[in-house]
């Protein structure tokens, strides 16, 4: 980074700096007001108010977190503003369209638990990323402009203190780990504090997935209803309006993100064996991590094709290519010679092709109705 652009990060590091002082007695109607001005770009308004909740809750949370936790959000803010908007710009004039925001990355499918149902259930446990990959992965990122990476699995803390101390390392990230958190233990909570950059999300509640007939014993049988799962949207925009409470539904939330994010749109998968899937429900892929750059990777057919459709409805209630529009995933897979990533994971597109189909075809029917009433609710 040349003398200007480093200038330019220490400026706007200050700024922040200053800005997060300023954001513990700034009253949160100012503050809302100020979130409106910067986010105006974003398109989609359930997005707007999404980011503005986690602006309020990081300013009452902010003198709660340990000095460098409050360092990493500084460094994170500067380089996505900053060095990140050079870089991405840079990626989108060479290739032709934007990096992804985030990336997935499972370095171990390897877990203390065996639940049933579980998405990650069938892949092999006895083969992890290795480290050194990961972190190689983490220095692609940064060099993309891509600075937030989410860590799933498997149980990612069965890594130990070596996988702790790359993340230390790469400050400039902030983590997000998906942990069933039993593994965090007084040591592992120190070294985290410490390292300040890797937030544990713990699966309890809040950040709805639903089940998907993918992994541990797939079947169609414990998916929610159309009914069941309309009823939860409701809820989840009625209790985001009454609450200052990060909810967020993976499947119901297309309106909020403007449809699926897959296939390197905003992001995608990396598992275990290095294979590079479009998301972590969809368990196909083309490429290696291990053989090709992500680089190469992000513009193969598979993820150029996914990125094509997009989005496969103009309902964006019905934003996913596996449970929503099923035909979509059959034909990207057969198109582009992508092959299941675990034993079991073509049932979707196969012997349960059928019902994947039955399920659109009544939630659709369903979902229409609520999109028209959303759309002449918010004037469209």
């Amino acid at each position: 980074m040349g003398i200007y652009q480093s200038s330019k990060t220490k400026a706007v590091k200050a700024l922040v700096s200053g800005g997060l002082s300023t954001m513990r007695v700034v009253p949160d109607t100012l503050l809302m007001r100020t979130a409106d001005w910067c986010l105006r770009d974003i398109n989609y308004p359930e997005g707007r108010d999404f980011l503005k909740t986690i602006l309020l809750l990081a300013k009452r949370q902010l003198d709660t977190k340990a000095p460098a936790v409050q360092q990493s959000i500084l460094n994170f803010i500067a380089n996505v503003t900053v060095k990140g908007e050079v870089k991405r710009k840079r990626f989108k004039e060479e290739v032709g369209f934007d990096p992804p925001v985030l990336l997935v990355i499972s370095p171990t499918m390897r877990c203390n638990l065996q639940c049933y149902g579980c998405y990650a259930g069938r892949y092999s446990r006895t083969d992890d990323l290795g480290l050194g990959t990961f972190e190689r992965l983490l220095y692609e990122a940064e060099a993309m402009g891509i600075y937030f990476i989410t860590v799933s699995g498997g149980e990612p803390f069965m890594l130990g203190d070596d996988f702790l101390t790359i993340l230390g390392r790469h400050r400039s990230i902030l983590f997000q780990i998906y942990t069933n958190g039993m593994l965090i233990d007084r040591g592992a909570a120190a070294r985290l504090a410490q390292i300040g950059n890797a937030y544990p999300c713990i699966s309890v509640v809040g950040w709805y997935f639903h089940y998907v007939p993918v992994g541990k014993k797939p079947g169609i049988e414990l998916m929610p209803t159309a009914e069941q799962r309309l009823f939860r949207r409701e809820e989840l925009v009625k209790r985001r309006a009454r609450h200052d409470i990060l909810l967020a539904d993976f499947w119901n939330d297309g309106p909020m993100v403007g449809g699926c994010l897959a296939g390197g749109r905003t992001y995608l998968h990396i598992n275990s064996n290095g294979e590079v899937e479009p998301c972590v429900f969809a368990h196909f892929a083309v490429d290696n991590i291990r053989e090709k750059p992500l680089r190469d990777i992000l513009q193969s057919p598979f993820f150029t094709e996914i990125r094509r459709r997009q989005p496969y409805d103009d309902n964006l209630l019905r934003p996913c290519m596996i449970i929503d529009v099923p035909e979509v995933l059959r034909e990207v897979v057969t198109v582009c010679g992508a092959h299941p990533t675990h034993y079991g994971a073509d049932a979707v597109i196969n012997e349960l092709a059928q019902d994947m189909d039955r399920y659109s075809e009544t939630y659709h029917r369903m979902a229409d109705t609520k999109w028209c009433e959303y759309q002449s609710k918010n004037g469209k």
